[in-house]
């Protein structure tokens, strides 16, 4: 069970960094080069994505990925930058630095 948690959250980090680039790429065919700064939970984690110049909020996933149903459920993202590892509950940090949706913290725990 905690290995499909672990897989089910790398996967989500290849969606959301799939997304950043993309999102990227449109903003940079308008002209508009604002980096992306944010994530925004709205209801679930990364569902939109921080306002452009223009002051417009992009959707740029299909659906939102929810949080954790409590604050002491494991397995799942606390907030868009914070997962909790299935067994210990110890969480991976991650932070949007240049564009680029990057772990920081205890990063090695989602390696399988």
């Amino acid at each position: 069970r905690d290995d499909a948690e672990i897989t089910a959250a790398l996967s989500t980090i290849g969606s959301v960094r799939s997304a950043m680039a993309t999102e990227r790429q449109l903003r940079i065919l308008r002209g508009d080069f604002t980096a992306i700064t944010s994530l925004n939970a709205d209801g679930g984690a990364f569902s939109t994505f921080s306002a452009d110049s223009a002051g417009k909020s992009n959707s740029v996933l299909e659906g939102t990925i929810p949080t954790c149903a409590t604050a002491t459920t494991n397995g799942c993202w606390r907030d868009g930058l914070n997962y909790a590892m299935p067994s210990s509950g110890t969480l991976v940090t991650f932070e949007i630095a240049n564009g680029s949706f990057k772990c920081k913290t205890n990063c090695s725990l989602l390696s399988m």
